[in-house]
């Protein structure tokens, strides 16, 4: 664990979680007070706890522990289904309307009739709103 914090190109995260594994290390003997230990190593002491309790949860693997979780889903689902998409791809393959030499996105986008969220106002929003 040593040349995980010493060597390579890593995270920044990774390599703070390495380290604080190997301040939290009771195997070598007596370790300092939890306090002394964030700031030896410039991290909070919520910092040190989140670590050693997911190097609890994980069964002591110590690469779980340093690497990112890997998210079960997106965390917005995405608006266009398998339906929305086919039916996209159907217009994008159809020829374009008169007086245009090809599909362009906008023309994609205001063709379909996918719901649609704009980003951008048309007038500015009023500062009560």
């Amino acid at each position: 664990m040593i040349r995980l914090t010493t060597t390579g190109v890593r995270p920044a995260s990774t390599i703070m979680r390495a380290r604080v594994l190997l301040a939290l290390d009771t195997s070598v003997g007596e370790i300092d007070p939890k306090a002394v230990i964030a700031t030896r190593l410039g991290v909070s002491c919520e910092t040190l706890r989140l670590v050693a309790k997911r190097f609890a949860e994980t069964g002591g693997d110590i690469r779980a522990t340093t690497s990112r979780k890997k998210r079960d889903l997106p965390p917005v689902p995405s608006p266009v289904t398998g339906e929305v998409e086919a039916r996209l791809i159907a217009l994008a393959c159809s020829q374009p309307p008169a007086g245009h030499a090809r599909w362009s996105l906008r023309l994609l986008e205001n063709t379909s009739n996918s719901p649609r969220t704009s980003r951008t106002w048309t007038t500015p929003p009023s500062a009560g709103s």
